[in-house]
């Protein structure tokens, strides 16, 4: 980021928005290392995950919140057979295997948010993972009993996913920030860069921001949706391969947009965004 012209700035927190006059934000307050800063720019972009200050400062709206949320235990192990990415579920269970770095592979299991909660009350973090995924597949539990934890487990309790508003007079939001679903289907991250991509070419062919927004939610709709389905654990075994069938077409389509999505300027005013300066 350095090399391409980008200040970077550690140890800083973002505390709120500069606004002009007509209430358009042409900045940000950021408390770095021993003083306060104004930075001035004329885009603000919030990547700040699904609880984004700069999402409530800008007072972003929830256009969609979905109406289930699925509690996850997870943790990376060691040891396991490295056989891709695998995914095991019965009714009301899911779990998977994600290879990672090393020889490592991220293990979760996802159940009923109760039922995690109880679990791990019961059991504790470790044995609440290993009795879930003994309860989702036989052959996952015998892995991680002969591998060995590499971290401590992490519970996410769940919590249910939205679509946000994610542009305005000068601001915009990307990734977890403007666009959250359950982290059972796994696809946060290449939504995250898709949104990215999109938004980076709208800002280079001069269109206002809603020409991102209304791209990336008809990009999102329909995976959110089916994300929200799944999530909801209510499902049969057929119910749910026929879900994972339309998912995969629906990633599939979706990982494509940002090659060959072209920004249509005759269909948008056109605008300019220049870059951010420190000052």
């Amino acid at each position: 980021a350095e090399a391409a012209g980008a200040h970077v700035l550690y140890d800083a927190s973002f505390v709120d928005v500069l606004r002009d006059d007509q209430g358009r934000v042409v900045g940000a307050v950021v408390d770095g290392p021993g003083r306060r800063l104004h930075v001035r720019a004329d885009l603000v972009i919030g990547a700040d995950g699904r609880r984004s200050t700069v999402a409530r400062r800008v007072a972003a709206e929830t256009k969609t919140r979905a109406r289930n949320a699925a509690g996850s235990v997870y943790a990376y192990f060691v040891g396991l057979p490295d056989e891709g990415y695998r995914w095991f579920y019965r009714e009301g269970i899911g779990a998977g295997a994600i290879p990672t770095n090393e020889g490592a592979h991220c293990v979760f299991v996802s159940a009923a948010p109760a039922e995690v909660r109880s679990l791990i009350r019961q059991e504790g973090h470790l044995r609440a993972l290993h009795h879930l995924a003994a309860s989702t597949s036989p052959s996952l539990s015998e892995e991680l009993r002969a591998g060995a934890p590499a971290s401590e487990p992490i519970v996410f309790a769940g919590e249910p996913g939205f679509i946000k508003q994610s542009s305005g007079p000068g601001w915009a939001l990307v990734g977890d920030a403007g666009y959250f679903k359950d982290p059972l289907t796994a696809h946060g991250i290449t939504d995250a860069f898709r949104d990215a991509d999109i938004l980076s070419r709208t800002i280079l062919a001069d269109l206002p921001l809603s020409a991102y927004e209304a791209t990336r939610d008809a990009a999102s709709t329909e995976l959110f949706d089916l994300t929200d389905r799944i999530a909801g654990l209510g499902w049969t075994l057929s119910d749910l391969k026929a879900m994972h069938l339309r998912l995969n077409e629906v990633m599939k389509s979706a990982r494509r947009l940002p090659r060959s999505w072209r920004p249509e300027p005759t269909l948008f005013l056109s605008g300019r965004v220049l870059s951010g300066n420190i000052g």
